[in-house]
Order: structure tokens, then sequence, then C-alpha cells
């Protein structure tokens, strides 16, 4: 009995895998495209099979996975702003072949430069709004004042700064870990390991309160926005990171509505398959005593499955980075109204405070090259600005919100690979680390 139930879990798994069935006859490339000149991932590039006419297309990462037959063949590699380029598998390749799998990196020569119609203003005053001793984490932005979370060798701080960079308060936080966020009704969270801290400043005093880990995700961490007659909340629908659901609650009456489902079936079917890979990866290089599935000890935790050995690092990694990477599909209060930027259907969708979906709005700057998969909103103007980066340099671009359209483009062109990018009124504020120091400063940058 329990040999024939091994045998019927790795039939299963054996069959469910798309990458390691007919193995003697068959193997999978798994591949990356990277831009030649700045060595950054390129999404959307096609790669042809010449000999069994089927193709596939990059990620947002510029992996793709291909399943081919162990036969000399070609691939015609193309991308709209990259010079076409023609991979011919060889028989040293084919013989380097291990566990059916071929890894591959790519290199594609620009054609074009794609933001180069937009008009640039590179005279932009950029400074040190804000210098520590220590490395800021991260930071708020409150009214003319800011407050850090910084870290000084193993301790956390937070510190109210004024726009002269004097401080008006601090206090010194009891936590291994911290990051600073704003919940949906505008108060600071410090979230630690087990615990959370709410920040609330009064009077230029920072006034703390303790509270469960439990109780900020079971509330707080889902809910995204508050209006008078509604709280919005976001739920994760899919095991591997592809759907998300919006609903709302009503204030008063307590009444749970829904607002909107976003599931990309297609990236979920993807990230099951290189999750039955790595179970299939496991079952092969495992022996049944040891095993923790066949014993019924694993959580489905993908981690658990790594051994040792590069191709299950690559495997473990492949799913946990790239197959499962999130979409990105923000809410936001805006205007009046709550905006969903729709990126798996090209579209913004534009609710009322009581979530009745008034109109959409076609969108798509998130196709173009060098798109980050973030939204910044500035919260004093209400105006909305698509992030890109482009050979280090970061790019912001204002959405208008009623055409879709992306409009003004501000660079911050005195720091390669800012961080924390946040806008408010007449200035961009972000952190960077300066090369050969140890302290991380905030910079502003005036927006135009």
């Amino acid at each position: 009995m329990y040999f024939l139930r091994f045998i019927l879990i790795v039939c299963f798994i054996f069959f469910g895998s798309i990458t390691y069935s007919q193995k003697s006859t068959q193997f999978v490339i798994i591949g990356k495209i990277i831009d030649k000149s700045t060595t950054e991932a390129i999404s959307n590039t096609t790669v042809f099979n010449i000999l069994t006419k089927k193709g596939v297309i990059s990620d947002n990462n510029g992996f793709f996975t291909l399943k081919t037959t162990k036969k000399l063949t070609s691939f015609e590699i193309s991308h709209l702003s990259y010079n076409s380029y023609t991979l011919n598998i060889s028989n040293e390749q084919l013989a380097k072949i291990k566990n059916d799998t071929l890894f591959l990196s790519i290199l594609l020569t620009p054609k074009q430069v794609e933001l180069a119609s937009f008009e640039i203003n590179t005279e932009k005053q950029v400074e040190i709004a804000y210098k520590r001793g220590g490395r800021i984490i991260d930071y708020e932005l409150y009214g003319d004042n800011v407050l850090l979370l910084y870290k000084e060798k193993n301790s956390y701080s937070l510190e109210l700064v004024n726009d002269l960079d004097s401080s008006l308060n601090s206090k010194n936080l009891n936590l291994k870990s911290a990051k600073l966020i704003m919940d949906c009704f505008g108060n600071s969270q410090v979230i630690g390991a087990d615990s959370v801290i709410q920040v609330n400043i009064s009077n230029n005093t920072i006034l703390v309160t303790k509270n469960s880990i439990k109780a900020y995700n079971d509330f707080l961490q889902p809910c995204i926005a508050a209006t008078e007659q509604q709280l919005f909340f976001k739920e994760e629908i899919s095991k591997h990171n592809q759907g998300i659901f919006y609903f709302t609650i009503d204030r008063s009456t307590q009444k749970k509505s829904t607002l909107l489902h976003i599931y990309d079936k297609a990236a979920d079917r993807y990230a099951q398959s290189y999750y039955n890979e790595n179970i299939y990866f496991y079952y092969r290089h495992v022996d049944p005593i040891a095993n923790i599935i066949e014993a019924g000890i694993w959580d489905g935790d993908i981690m658990k499955l790594l051994l040792p050995g590069i191709e299950s690092t690559i495997l473990v990694s492949y799913y946990l980075k790239i197959a499962t990477r999130p979409i990105y599909n923000p809410l936001y209060s805006i205007n009046d109204s709550i905006v969903v930027f729709n990126h798996f259907t090209d579209s913004l969708m534009i609710y009322n405070n009581n979530g009745e979906l008034k109109r959409t709005v076609t969108i798509n700057y998130h196709h173009k090259k060098g798109w980050k998969k973030n939204i910044i909103i500035d919260e004093e103007k209400q105006n909305a600005y698509a992030q890109f980066l482009i050979k280090g340099i970061m790019y912001l671009y204002q959405i208008n919100l009623t055409t879709g359209e992306i409009g003004d483009v501000q660079k911050l062109n005195s720091h390669l690979y800012p961080e924390e990018i946040k806008i408010k009124g007449d200035y961009i504020y972000y952190l960077y680390l300066t090369s050969g120091e140890l302290n991380t400063h905030l910079y502003k940058q005036f927006l135009e």
C-alpha cells in the first residue's frame, strides 16, 4: 500500500508538470532576455521556435520558459525596441542539458530609446533634505515636517524633523526589525516582527501605541482606503499571488459588497506549473524514507523543498521571485474618487466614494520599456505618477486620470537607483546611499 501510494503521488506530479513530460525526447529552456547595454531585463520579447513553429513571450522580469525536442533547432528572438537575434542550439549545449533543463541568458542590442519622444527638463535643483548619523530606513511627510525611521547599529528610532533639518522630537523603538507604512486612516504604523506600533503626532511630539501583529494583519493591513461612507479592502485570492479581490464595508451598516475581482488565470497556471516542478524535482532526489511530503509533514512551503545544488536553488528562486511575483493593480483614493489602476485589463476604473463604478479609461503606459510596476500619488496635489527606470535613472510620468495618457515627465538625474520615492507639493523626495558612505540620506528635488 505504501509503495502504491508513493507511485500515485509521483504520477500525479509528473503529469501536472509541463516541463518534465516526455523526458527522453524533450527538454525545457529557461532563459532570460537582457539589455546588452544596461543589463536590465527585457519584457514582452517574442521567442519563436523555428522547428516547432511555437513561441512564448518573456515576462516582466525578462524570463521565459519553452519546451522543445532534443534536436538541433533555432529560435528567432524579436522585440520592437531591439535588434532581432537568432539563437541556435548546438550539439555542445544539448550535451550539457541536465535534468531536462537548459538555462540561457540572451543579450539584445537596443534599436532605440523609447522615451526619447518626451521633453525632459534636467535642470532641477537637488539637495539633501535630512542628514542623519544613522541609516534612514523610511520616512513619512507630515505637513512641513518629516517623520524619519532610522537605524543606528542595531537600534531603531523615530525622529520628527522640520524643514530646516532640526529635530523636534525623537522616540527609541524596542524592535528587532522595523518598516514604516501609512494605514488607510492616515496613521503611521511601524511594523516589527511580532508587534505593531501606531504613531501619532501631536504638538510636534511623537506618541506611540503598541498593538498586536494579529490585529494589524486581520484589519489594518488589508484596509487600503477609507471614505466617509465606505472602507475599501484588498484580499489575495490566489495561492500564487495572481488574483485580487477588492470589496467594501459600509461604515454605518457594516454591509460587505464586492467591488472588483482581478485574476490572471494564465499567470496562475504558469506559477502552478513551477510549483509542481519543484515538487517533482524534490521527489526525484530525496529518498522516500526522508521525504517530508510522503511523511505528511510538509506544509506547502516551497523553501522546505530546497536541496543542495544550483538546480534546486534556481527552481525554488524562480518560483518565489518570478513565477509568484504579485500582479500590480493598486487602488487609491484620489480627488473624491476611488481609482483602480487595472493594469491587467489596460484600464483605469473610476468609482465614487460609495464604490459605484462611474467610468473606465484606457491606459497603456505599463507596456512601455522601463515600467517599474509602481504608482506614486501626490497626496497634496492629488496627482498620480507612473515610475520608470532606464539605465539606472528614474523617470516619473504624470498620468492624466481623465484620458489615461502620460504627460509631463520628471527625471531624477542626480542619483542612480534612488529608493522610496514620494511626492508632495513642489518636491520629489527619495532615499539614497552614496557610494563609499555608510549613511542613507533623504534628498529632495524641485518638481516642475
